[in-house]
Formats: C-alpha cells, structure tokens, sequence
C-alpha cells in the first residue's frame, strides 16, 4: 500500500506518531527500505508520554489550520480517558469525529487531569468539549476541571457499557451534530481494528460501533436494526473490522441478519 502511495507522492512523509520505544528508528528503516522513492521522516513527538503525545497532535492540527485557508477550525474537542486500556474503546468510538472534523483527542485519567491536556486546551482554545465516557471513566472531578476550562461548554456522551457508549457518541454525532452520517457503518471487537478503521471511517463520514467477538451485542445488533431501517435495506455500507478470530463467522450472520441483507 505504501509503495502505491510512494509512486503518487515523491518525496513520500511519513508521520511517526509516538517516541522511539513505541516506534523504534529501526522500524522506521525497514519501511523506508521497502518504499520506492523518497522517504522523510517525521516524528511527532520523541520524548513524553501519550498525554503528551496527544497534545502534540492537537497542536499540529491547530497549526495546520492556521496555515491553510480552506480548513476550518475544529467545532470541539474530543476528551477520552488515555490511562485505563479497558476503556481505550470509548477514544476509538470518537475518532471517526476526529477523523471527520479534524477534532482532536485529548486523554485524561479517570481521577487526574494531565498538565499536558490542561496546557493544550488553554493554550489552542475550543469552542465546546465532548467527553466520551460515563464517571467511572472520566471521574466527576476531572469532568468539572473540564467543565472550567471550557466555560461550562461542555457534554458527557455515554452509555452503561461500551458497546452503549459507541452508540450513544454515534447517534449523537449522527442526529445531534450532523457531523456523521450512518450511510457507512464500522463494528469492531478488538482494539486494534477499531483503531485501524475509526479514522477511515471518519474520512468516509461513517460511525463505528462495537461487537463481542463471539456473540452479536444485543444493543448493537438493535442499532443495525434500526440503520437498516433508515437506509432503505441496504443502500449504506457495513464493514465488519477484522478477521475471523476477532469476529467469528457466527456474529458476521448475526449483522446479517439485524442489517436484513439477503
């Protein structure tokens, strides 16, 4: 796929999103050895932690806009929480917005608000935040430094699960924003197909909902109900995001069937 890409684009920039302990130099070489071309080289961010790391991404999103004339400031900012991996699933069912709207994630922990998060959002300035998550995944404390930073403009989108959360930041993203649209959907039961696709979808003006691998979740199931239902049975695209051993032939039937496709 790179090399496609490195025959359109000469010199080819590839963007290296985390340190050198998460993205070896090594592994940047082996890439660039297989891509015909020109490769440079950029790295976001060398030295700091993923708080850091987002908040260096926020910048540059905030300097690219600021330098092109035909892109438009981000309507919010997107806060996940970036400490407990059981609830990375939330940031990944906010990143079709971010990939969409060019709205940045910023992450917190459940119980502390990180000096860099802090500093990204004095410092870049929003017009309104979204909190993808309930309180057991942005504690209330967190939620209301928040809710100062931000003058009170401010939103919590969640569910009792994170299957009901992706949900909820879809449909709110759908009917209340307008910032997506449900004629291209995701579902995704493992972290990194979610983060493989979340962006792609976004790109595409899609959503992304979330499936246990080995049984179809019955909220999701009746929210592809209802898709179907509002894209006249089938004229929108449904992408399940991996293979087999993340979502078993059995769940993929069971989509079938709630998407009423023959």
């Amino acid at each position: 796929a790179l090399s496609d890409i490195a025959e359109v684009h000469d010199p080819l920039t590839i963007h290296i999103v985390g340190g050198t302990t998460a993205v070896p130099d090594a592994s940047f070489n082996g890439i660039a050895a297989a891509v015909p071309g020109t490769v440079v080289k950029d790295r976001v961010l060398a030295t700091g932690g993923r708080y850091d790391l987002a908040a260096a991404i926020a910048k540059r999103i905030d300097q690219l806009v600021a330098s092109d004339t035909s892109l438009t400031d981000p309507p919010a900012v997107l806060i996940a929480n970036g400490a407990d991996p059981a609830k990375f699933f939330d940031a990944l069912a906010l990143s079709p917005i971010s990939g969409a709207q060019g709205c940045p994630i910023l992450l917190v922990a459940a119980d502390k608000m990180p000096p860099a998060t802090k500093s990204a959002i004095q410092t870049i300035g929003y017009p309104r935040a979204i909190v993808g998550g309930g309180p057991n995944t942005v504690g209330s404390a967190v939620y209301g430094e928040l809710s100062g930073l931000m003058g009170g403009q401010i939103q919590r989108w969640n569910g009792q699960s994170r299957y009901t959360t992706a949900i909820t930041i879809a449909e709110k993203a759908v009917y209340q924003e307008h910032w997506l649209n449900l004629n291209t959907i995701g579902v995704a039961a493992k972290l990194p197909d979610a983060l493989a696709g979340g962006a792609t979808l976004g790109r595409r003006g899609g959503v992304l909902v979330l499936t246990r691998g080995d049984s179809l979740t019955p909220e999701t199931a009746a929210f592809l109900e209802k898709y179907d239902t509002q894209n006249n049975h089938g004229n929108g695209a449904c992408y399940v995001l991996g293979g087999k051993l993340s979502i078993t032939e059995a769940v993929q039937e069971g989509m079938i069937d709630a998407l009423m496709l023959p």
